[in-house]
């Protein structure tokens, strides 16, 4: 018979259990400084989420579904905010690669989970209601960057977890108040918010401009990239070659 246990997914200590059986979703759960601590509970180390060739090749064919069914809603998105017509080649050379590399992510996580609460009876879980964090970074080195940090890890599997929850898993939801400023390159909801009245002009300002630069945008104009040049030095490059500033 299976034991009963209680789901630990982090090593976060305010989200563990100390009064009954628990499982641990992995290795990071338990910090080696704080064995004195887990080492007393009766616990066990849900197994990693390992493969043979034959699940591997299934795993990718399944994330090149999931990429062929998504990546047209992104591009969508991103059209849409960036006030762009973009086909989808342009949004696979500038996104293509961390959107295929965070669709396996996001699904190697996913089945590391669902292998973790079929192999046992798990009676609940304690997540976090983390309104104020996202899982979105401000560019691709602290995406992937993120991915190897605890927190950010736990959100994301408390964020599966919460969807995922079809077998009536009690879950204990706590307020998170954390500090989500202290971890660099990760993108808050409360920052968004904070932004100062001059910024969202500044924004809106550099959104028209761009908007009406793109009408005088000619197919001989010089293409101008990373030119490490002030703005104003940059602007008066473009001007001497006949052309209308770009943002």
């Amino acid at each position: 018979m299976i034991k009963k246990r209680y789901l630990i997914n982090s090593s976060d200590e305010r989200t563990w259990k100390f009064d009954r059986p628990v499982v641990f979703l992995n290795d990071d759960c338990c910090l080696y400084k704080r064995k004195h601590i887990w080492q007393n509970l009766d616990h066990v180390i849900a197994d990693p989420y390992t493969q043979d060739i034959a699940e591997k090749n299934e795993d990718h064919n399944k994330a090149k579904i999931l990429e062929k069914k998504f990546f047209p809603i992104l591009c969508k998105l991103l059209n849409q905010h960036h006030g762009t017509q973009h086909d989808e080649r342009f949004w696979l050379i500038v996104v293509g690669h961390w959107f295929d590399h965070f669709i396996n992510l996001i699904l190697n996580r996913f089945n590391k989970l669902n292998q973790t609460l079929q192999t046992f009876e798990i009676t609940g879980i304690t997540i976090y209601k983390s309104e104020l964090y996202s899982l979105a970074t401000l560019d691709h080195p602290s995406a992937v960057i993120a991915s190897e940090n605890r927190r950010w890890n736990r959100v994301l599997n408390d964020t599966l977890i919460s969807k995922m929850n079809k077998n009536n898993i009690e879950i204990e939801v706590k307020q998170d108040l954390d500090n989500v400023n202290l971890y660099h390159g990760f993108r808050s909801n409360s920052s968004i918010l904070k932004k100062s009245i001059k910024q969202k002009v500044l924004n809106f300002s550099r959104y028209f401009y761009s908007k009406i630069a793109r009408m005088f945008v000619r197919d001989k104009d010089s293409f101008i990239i990373s030119t490490y040049l002030p703005i104003l030095e940059e602007i008066k490059l473009e001007l001497a070659l006949g052309q209308f500033p770009q943002m």
